[in-house]
């Protein structure tokens, strides 16, 4: 017997099945068509998210490049940083500092200005030479650089960075400050950009431009601000600098320190140094050094200063003072300058300093240090012994003017 048995289709089955086709098949579409949707929506939040992202970075590097768009006219802070401004009598072409440009581009820039300063230098009876650096403040010629690079010289030439050699005179030179002002003859020059010291900040990127030993101009060092308010005493006298580690070495004296802008922000000064570091670099604040610039150029001196014009002495030794026909120790003045102060008051070699404006006075740099606190029109009332006769002198301090 078969066990097979057959059972004709039932028409509602048939009618349900096809319904659910149906259905399936809508279902099927409305979610294809949502899944598209959705497809759509994200592509296009997608490509905004990217649009938005590649604008800000293109507004970064903007931003840290600091770069003018080609091919458009200067805006009015850019066309600032080659503004020239009169500073009472000589123009310095100064920078804002906004325009951060790549090491290459700093270094061109800078080197632009720089230019190599050789002497030949007398002492006593025998001739020499030194040598060091400058930069060009302005396109007529006149040049800063260090005073103590041409304090001895009896001749100086320039070089230039197309190698053109020129004799150059001294304008005027500050040995407290150490600056000096050179002018060759010349036009055209490229003058450095002036930047401002004061923006400068431990970390900030620097480079500095020398001539070591005169023979290779144009050496570039590199290397960060390490101190931007260094007070320190140089040679007895207690100044303001900035402090680098870029590598200072012989002949980098009176170079041009700048920032990322290619901006001239110090005077390479001095360095300091033993065997177990590489030295530690120096610099004269532009912002300090172009007041000291102007008046060099404008009379040949530091305007606005006080003198004594007298030398003091201190005598610690009862052998010294016997020698000297002295009775007693203490500070004496040894020497009076022809047409002072001191001279004008009545101050003469060999007289006992006892007291300043009611100081008592210990020693010679005491007699200094109080001098330079005082300002023109001031007065320093010197009570002093003069050959066992005590006796006071009042001097009216002038403004200093140096006779060479």
């Amino acid at each position: 017997m078969n066990d097979f048995n057959y059972y004709p289709p039932n028409q509602n089955d048939n009618k349900k099945r096809n319904a659910l086709i149906v259905i399936a098949v809508i279902l099927v579409f409305a979610i294809l068509v949502c899944i598209g949707t959705i497809l759509l929506y994200i592509g296009e939040d997608y490509g905004s998210a990217v649009s938005k992202e590649a604008s800000i970075g293109d507004y970064n590097t903007k931003a840290e490049s600091k770069e003018p768009a080609t091919h458009s006219e200067p805006s009015d802070e850019a066309s600032k940083s080659q503004e020239t401004i009169s500073n009472n009598g000589i123009d310095l072409r100064t920078g804002d500092g906004t325009e951060i440009l790549d090491i290459k581009e700093t270094v061109a820039k800078a080197k632009a200005s720089f230019v190599r300063i050789n002497c030949v230098v007398r002492n006593g009876y025998s001739q020499g030479s030194s040598s060091g650096s400058g930069s060009v403040l302005t396109e007529d010629g006149y040049i800063v650089t260090c005073y103590h690079v041409i304090e001895s010289a009896t001749s100086i030439t320039v070089t230039l960075p197309d190698e053109t050699t020129l004799t150059a005179t001294v304008v005027g030179g500050d040995e407290t400050t150490d600056i000096a002002v050179l002018k060759v003859d010349a036009t055209g020059l490229t003058p450095a950009t002036i930047g401002s010291s004061a923006d400068m900040q431990c970390g900030d990127s620097v480079i500095a431009i020398g001539n070591p030993n005169g023979t290779k101009g144009g050496v570039v060092t590199y290397g960060i601000v390490s101190a931007a308010q260094q007070t320190l005493t140089l040679d007895g006298e207690e100044i303001y600098l900035l402090q680098t580690d870029a590598t200072v070495i012989a002949g980098f004296s009176g170079g041009g320190l700048y920032n990322q802008s290619g901006e001239l922000i110090g005077i390479i000064r001095a360095k300091t140094g033993n065997e177990t570091n590489t030295g530690i670099g120096y610099a004269i604040p532009t912002d300090f050094a172009s007041t000291i610039i102007t008046d060099l150029v404008e009379c040949g001196y530091v305007r606005g200063r006080v003198s004594l014009g007298a030398t003091a002495v201190d005598i610690t030794s009862m052998i010294t003072a016997y020698r000297n026909g002295l009775t007693e120790l203490g500070t004496y003045i040894s020497e009076v300058t022809s047409g002072s102060d001191a001279e004008t008051a009545g101050l003469k070699v060999r007289d006992l300093i006892v007291r300043i404006n009611g100081t008592d006075i210990t020693s010679a740099e005491q007699v200094t240090e109080i001098i330079s606190k005082l300002s023109i029109g001031d007065k320093a009332v010197f009570e002093i012994r003069r050959d066992g006769t005590d006796m006071l002198v009042t001097v009216t301090l002038t403004e200093y003017r140096p006779q060479n």
